[in-house]
């Protein structure tokens, strides 16, 4: 199936949809990347969503949670100049992060399972950045991404590259 998005001044409405690990931690990312306040009813809670719910309020949004939702407000095209990020072991969220960091001048990722993520493939996503004019350098287990300014799964869903790419374009543009 071949999806067209364009661009829309505003996008409001109601989402029903169940709780996952995958789901909750791009609902967190996109109510971080909006400008305004979005509510998340019955997130999930994995290490996963553990992680974006750190790192998001470290680049600063505003997180508020009781036992049937998160309340997000979203720092939008201007995150918080953070020096670090510890994504934990949370691959996704990390790549999804190394788009939204190319919006502040210099964000290191710290990487507390060089035998697990660290050896993840970032490559492809590093490349990606790189042809944006984003210098990523990589080594030890650390990205450090100063900024100057993929393809679907078997099943359908969009790997993490493509999510990141899809979900910080809006921003970035």
């Amino acid at each position: 199936m071949d999806v067209i998005v364009r661009p829309t001044p505003t996008l409001q409405g109601e989402i029903g949809a169940l709780s996952s690990k995958n789901y909750t931690t791009r609902y967190l990312l996109v109510a971080a990347l909006s400008e305004g306040v979005s509510t998340i009813y019955h997130p999930a809670h994995s290490e996963d969503s553990d992680a974006i719910r750190r790192c998001i309020a470290d680049l600063g949004a505003v997180l508020t949670e009781d036992d049937e939702k998160i309340v997000v407000q979203g720092f939008g095209k201007n995150p918080r100049d953070v020096k670090e990020l510890n994504v934990g072991n949370a691959g996704a969220v990390l790549r999804f992060l190394m788009a939204v960091a190319a919006l502040s001048p210099e964000v290191t990722f710290v990487n507390t399972y060089p035998d697990s993520l660290g050896k993840r493939p970032h490559d492809d996503l590093i490349k990606a950045l790189g042809q944006l004019g984003v210098e990523v350098e990589h080594n030890n287990g650390r990205l450090r991404l100063p900024s100057a300014a993929a393809s679907r799964r078997e099943d359908g869903s969009l790997s993490p590259v493509q999510s990141a790419h899809s979900i910080s374009a809006r921003c970035c543009s």
